[in-house]
């Protein structure tokens, strides 16, 4: 009876359908899902108890593996754990693992929606962006999702575009949200442009595991593994 089961006639969008949810949830927690991750056995009931313990926490994420299509795991994504460092580095990546992160909602000022979708795919990056403001951000050093990398992926179609969202969501940031950009995050946004727009797309498709904290390696049976 705790769970509720809504069906879209139609593809609305990941965002627009996480608020339509959103709405409909009557727990302090909002545990974010996304349909092709795997939420390891243990992580609501160690974020709960981790944002009970640090109620300044608005948001909390963790470290993740990373999957195949196979459900294999070729690596991990490392995020960092404490709100400083995540905070410094908002200004030139998002460091949460969007699928592995849990709101506190206490800290979440009312609105109509939580997320802001004028960016569309990356309205988790601007949405976060915000929430900064309200409260604390934390990764845990437990890893406990399982993050699926495959083509379909939303977050790596259409990678120039992604990025000139990233450049106004900085943009706004800074002059809406206040956020307090460092040199060093501004000098990279700023080599970063030249680069994005004019280097092919499918070079662009190649770089951009690295400047997500993903590295190619390979182990020792020579199969290509993801490292951050």
């Amino acid at each position: 009876k705790k769970i509720k089961a809504f069906r879209f006639k139609k593809n609305i969008g990941a965002f627009p359908r996480t608020n339509f949810l959103i709405k409909h949830a009557r727990g302090r927690y909002l545990a974010i899902m996304d349909s092709d991750d795997i939420s390891h056995y243990d992580r609501v009931k160690t974020q709960v108890n981790f944002l009970k313990n640090n109620k300044n926490v608005i948001v909390v994420g963790s470290q993740v593996n990373i999957i195949n299509e196979k459900s294999q795991i070729i690596g991990k994504k490392i995020v960092p754990k404490n709100s400083q460092d995540i905070y410094c580095q908002y200004g030139f990546v998002h460091p949460m693992v969007h699928p592995s992160c849990m709101i506190n909602q206490n800290l979440v000022p009312k609105r109509v929606n939580l997320y802001r979708t004028k960016y569309k795919v990356n309205s988790d990056y601007y949405t976060f962006m915000e929430l900064l403001q309200f409260g604390k951000f934390a990764n845990l050093e437990e890893t406990l999702l399982d993050y699926r990398i495959h083509t379909n992926n939303s977050s790596l179609k259409n990678l120039k575009k992604c990025f000139i969202n990233t450049l106004g969501i900085r943009w706004e940031a800074v002059t809406k949200y206040n956020y307090k950009i460092s040199l060093f995050s501004a000098f990279l946004t700023i080599l970063e442009i030249p680069v994005i727009l004019l280097l092919p797309t499918k070079l662009i498709d190649y770089l951009y595991p690295l400047a997500s904290g993903l590295e190619i390696n390979r182990n020792e049976q020579g199969q290509k593994i993801l490292t951050s």
